[in-house]
């Protein structure tokens, strides 16, 4: 009798053991949409949402905000010369039509080709500083904070609806990670997020317009972030 009274406590002890830890997990429950500016409500299907908790999304956005801030300078005056190069070489464009429309006859030809090659010059230095100011802008997009992601505690892809189960393992702050895009007239949308829900409280996220992650939104993990973790 005692072994049978030794087994039940067991078994009982057991399933409190499971039960508790069932009830540390929590179901969070969502959906991904886009309106369009006709006012088209466009479901996104197939999207990944992944969940980080604080304690490993908070040091990762500060690393990149860091990488970011020592960056910046060098690209910001790569992009002053990028400009000074592009205007001198606008300036000898002119320049050079100017003379080839003054030029006597004799000298068209000679004149023309100079304009030519400092027609190219002039495009050659705007792709320059369209470059050296992509790669400026790219330290504050989306993009730049969601290279190097890490694994996270779970992910889910929304179904046709564009809606999303996600099971993390214990209560707590999350942030939700999720990126999409969109065929449109021949070109692409993309569409990023990141944001903030409560495991322990209000479970049911969307995600849309209203918090897509742009630069300096406070919707976003990165837009809402103490500056002071960037100095931690």
């Amino acid at each position: 009798m005692f072994r049978k009274f030794s087994v039940s406590l067991a078994a009982l002890m057991l399933a409190l053991a499971c039960l508790q830890g069932c009830n540390r997990q929590r179901e969070i429950v969502g959906e991904v949409f886009i309106v369009t500016k006709g006012g088209q409500n466009v479901r996104l299907g197939l999207v990944e949402v992944r969940a980080f908790p604080e304690s490993q999304i908070k040091p990762f956005i500060s690393q990149k905000l860091k990488e970011a801030e020592a960056q910046r300078p060098a690209l910001e005056e790569a992009v002053t010369e990028a400009q000074r190069h592009y205007e001198q070489a606008k300036a000898n464009a002119r320049a050079a039509t100017n003379d080839y429309l003054d030029a006597e006859l004799g000298e068209r030809m000679s004149a023309l080709s100079t304009r030519f090659s400092r027609e190219d010059s002039a495009r050659e230095k705007l792709t320059e500083l369209n470059d050296a100011e992509g790669k400026l802008a790219y330290l504050s997009a989306p993009e730049f904070f969601f290279a190097g992601l890490p694994q996270g505690v779970a992910s889910a892809r929304t179904n046709a609806d564009g809606k999303f189960t996600l099971t993390v393992p214990r209560s707590g702050k999350y942030a939700l990670a999720a990126r999409a895009q969109r065929e449109v007239f021949g070109s692409t949308e993309f569409y990023y997020w990141m944001v903030w829900v409560e495991a322990d409280g209000a479970t049911k996220v969307t995600l849309g317009n209203t918090n897509l992650m742009v630069e300096n939104s406070p919707d976003t993990v990165v837009g809402a972030l103490d500056p002071v973790i960037t100095k931690e």
